[in-house]
């Protein structure tokens, strides 16, 4: 629908119909995966079953804005210690992002995980509890799809483009700043999080390749 609306304030006028990217579901049930293989990944990442585990996975670049999730963390922290964030991917941002990870003195709760091949990012979206973006430049947003395919509720900043994927309160929720942000991990840390996997998994269907 964003890119739909950009054309039409182009003026183009051709008939236009938004079609949603199929997506292979199937390749993010748990039930897929090999359970030693998850485990690994948990050990890798440094997850405990006392953590709370936020992950990213994307293009590590300066427009997907993954400084201000960091930056968010600090006062997760002051609150409750026991928080984790796993980004995943690899590009020209990721130098910047250690260096605001290590002056901001929250080495022991990042993991950079580096890019991976498409046959393990099930495994990082299993090994941990809730996804996170606060990219605003995506025209379809593919990967908060697959993390509750995975099962995950998903901490999105606003975007129109999200109305519609993520439903504020239910599989996940909106955040417009920092501040918000942080306040919706504390949120999640504290809530029974089945019912939100559930309809995370449940609305995930919906953009099936089928």
């Amino acid at each position: 629908q964003k890119t739909k609306d950009m054309l039409l304030g182009y003026g183009i006028k051709n008939d236009m119909h938004v079609i949603p990217t199929g997506l292979e579901l199937s390749r993010f049930e748990k039930s897929a995966l090999d359970p030693m293989k998850l485990y690994d990944v948990r050990k890798e990442c440094g997850i405990t079953d006392d953590m709370f585990t936020l992950i990213f996975l994307g293009r590590i670049a300066p427009e997907k804005s993954i400084d201000l999730v960091i930056s968010s963390l600090p006062k997760v922290i002051e609150t409750n210690p026991n928080v984790r964030l796993v980004i995943v991917g690899g590009g020209p941002g990721l130098d910047d992002l250690k260096e605001l990870a290590s002056t901001l003195d929250l080495n022991d709760h990042i993991y950079f995980a580096g890019p991976k091949d498409s046959t393990e990012v099930p495994y990082y979206y299993h090994a941990c509890d809730a996804f996170v973006s606060a990219s605003i430049s995506e025209t379809q947003g593919l990967t908060y799809i697959e993390a509750m395919a995975a099962s995950l509720p998903v901490l999105a900043r606003f975007d129109k483009n999200l109305e519609g994927i993520i439903n504020d309160g239910s599989n996940g929720y909106f955040f417009n700043n920092q501040v918000e942000l942080s306040d919706c991990v504390l949120k999640l840390m504290h809530l029974d999080l089945q019912e939100m996997k559930e309809r995370a998994y449940k609305d995930s269907r919906q953009y099936g390749s089928e």
